[in-house]
């Protein structure tokens, strides 16, 4: 049995049994051996699980489904987290499935079915082992049903991955789709799509401050170390106020001090200190830095405040206004 469980976690899916008495074996190790059953007839060590955040935890039902029914095609934000797209965590607590509307599951609070017709026919192709949405259908899948703030992420990481640009997202979007049911609110998003976004909660916030009305920031803009020759100093958001003075934004995160695997190993008083030396370098070059947390970009009134607080411009026209000037 541990033989089945460790070889399980090796390949990052769920241990998935076809026989009937491989899976009452399993149901009788269930409390013995402190596994956890996810999904009908899914089985995972307790211990493996709730080490896994929820995308990691998405991706290894969909292996195990996969096994389960091999004709499945999985879309939607599924088959964006298989492609390797930026998909929040809040999205990823049901797997979804193009499938025929006769088809029948047990797992319906796990999965969601977006049915396809009577036939169940769709296009897919195989991504690590998984049927999936080809990738530019699963981005418009994904910006076509999220919000504005979901969708960005999806779309930054897409022409992230492929080196594309938003123009030519909103001409892929308005020539294949032309027409069907959420594409003003997919062409919205795609027009301010930008790759130079390095993660999701980096695509998020800047969706947040677009939706407040706020100017769109500079991304990733690179400056000299002004006291160490050869190194650059890269701040997440960038923006000249009306006054003539540059802010440089940065999201600060638990990870980005607590772990080690996202820091080169160091300790997180070592990237405290590192952040201060990087501070009072830009203010060197006379940058006012200017820091934020997830939390704080998830309260639209504080977050607004503190914008306004660092003299952020605004958009005076409303960000659809924009976005409608940068669709055309």
């Amino acid at each position: 049995m541990d033989r089945l469980y460790y070889a399980a976690e090796a390949l990052e899916t769920c241990v998935a049994p076809r026989s009937a008495a491989s899976r009452q074996l399993l149901r009788r190790h269930l409390e013995a051996d402190g596994l956890i059953s996810p999904a009908t007839n899914l089985y995972l060590r307790r211990v493996t699980w709730e080490r896994l955040n929820p995308n990691q935890r998405a991706l290894h039902l969909m292996r195990g489904l996969s096994r389960q029914h091999g004709t499945w095609v999985f879309c939607g934000v599924s088959a964006a987290l298989v492609h390797g797209l930026d998909v929040s965590f809040d999205l990823s607590g049901q797997v979804h499935v193009a499938v025929a509307r006769s088809a029948l599951d047990r797992n319906r609070s796990l999965v969601v079915f977006d049915y396809v017709g009577s036939t169940g026919t769709c296009e897919y192709e195989v991504v690590d082992g998984i049927r999936v949405s080809p990738l530019e259908r699963c981005v418009y899948e994904c910006l076509s049903s999220l919000g504005f703030r979901r969708g960005l992420p999806i779309a930054d990481s897409y022409l992230r991955m492929t080196g594309g640009c938003a123009d030519g997202l909103v001409d892929a979007i308005a020539v294949r789709h032309r027409g069907c049911k959420g594409v003003r609110q997919a062409r919205i998003t795609a027009a301010f799509a930008d790759g130079r976004s390095e993660n999701g909660g980096e695509s998020f916030a800047r969706a947040a401050m677009i939706e407040l009305g706020f100017a769109v920031p500079d991304l990733q803009v690179s400056f000299a170390d002004p006291m160490e020759r050869g190194r650059s100093i890269r701040p997440d958001f960038l923006w000249q106020t009306p006054d003539g003075r540059t802010v440089a934004g940065e999201l600060d995160g638990f990870d980005k001090y607590a772990d080690e695997s996202m820091n080169g190993g160091r300790g997180a008083t070592d990237v405290l200190i590192d952040q201060a030396i990087r501070d009072s370098r830009l203010a060197l070059l006379g940058i006012t830095p200017m820091h934020f947390r997830f939390v704080d970009v998830c309260d639209d009134r504080g977050f607004s405040r503190l914008l306004e607080s660092y003299g952020i411009p605004r958009h005076p026209r409303g960000w659809v206004t924009k976005a409608r000037e940068r669709r055309r």
